[in-house]
């Protein structure tokens, strides 16, 4: 299925015949829960969360839109999506600090960004597992 790859605010616009996604520059053929994942990990660090503020209101509407069952979509795989939706950007922010502290970057901005992204993060990564915990 079609994934947007970087749902957030600032890519949903509100018109006059309903939502409509832009920005579809990270779509590729996958599984849609990495949005929800995508999503939810974005939204801890630029809130609102508003899959946080009614998680089975959520998960509910998703399952109706997509047609995806209970058992594929829940708090256990939203955890799960959380985290591995977001590894390739951990994965980069780390390359970065890599080339600072190696003298291939320079600049604060990747230094700053990188050190405060991997921190939200890990945050993130670590609730995830314990709402997975939480829902096994």
């Amino acid at each position: 299925r079609l994934v947007h790859g970087d749902p957030q605010p600032a890519n949903v616009l509100l018109t006059p015949d309903g939502w409509q996604f832009i920005d579809w520059e990270f779509a590729r053929i996958g599984d849609p829960r990495e949005d929800l994942g995508y999503y939810n990990a974005y939204a801890q660090a630029v809130p609102p969360n508003l899959a946080m503020a009614d998680l089975e209101a959520y998960l509910r509407t998703f399952r109706e839109v997509t047609g995806f069952s209970e058992e594929a979509v829940n708090p256990m795989t939203f955890g799960y999506f959380t985290v591995l939706s977001t590894a390739s950007v951990v994965s980069g922010m780390y390359d970065t600090l890599r080339g600072v502290a190696n003298g291939e970057r320079r600049g604060i901005a990747a230094t700053f960004n990188s050190a405060l992204l991997i921190t939200i993060s890990n945050n993130n990564f670590m609730e995830a597992i314990m709402a997975m915990v939480g829902a096994s």
